[in-house]
This record gives structure tokens, C-alpha cells and sequence, in this order.
């Protein structure tokens, strides 16, 4: 949903999530969850 709408506040959510993530970066299923939303984050 986030990433068809583009609205501010889900990006806000999808930020604060991916701060939160940051710790268990090492974990392969969090890095993949991580790497989505650095994606969504960056995606022009």
C-alpha cells in the first residue's frame, strides 16, 4: 500500500520500522525485510 500511494505517513511508519530493525540487520530474514524497506524509502 505504501508503495502505490506514496502518502507521508505510511513512509513515517515504514522509517520508524526499519530504525527499529536495524539491531537484528544480521538476522537473513530481517535483512531481507530491511533491504524492502530501504527500497520503498528510496524508490523515486
Amino acid at each position: 500500500m505504501v508503495e502505490e500511494t506514496r502518502g507521508g505517513g505510511g513512509l513515517n511508519i515504514v522509517f520508524d520500522a526499519g530504525k527499529e530493525l536495524r539491531r537484528w540487520r544480521s538476522e537473513q530474514l530481517v535483512s531481507e525485510v530491511y533491504d524492502r524497506l530501504l527500497s520503498l524509502m528510496t524508490a523515486a
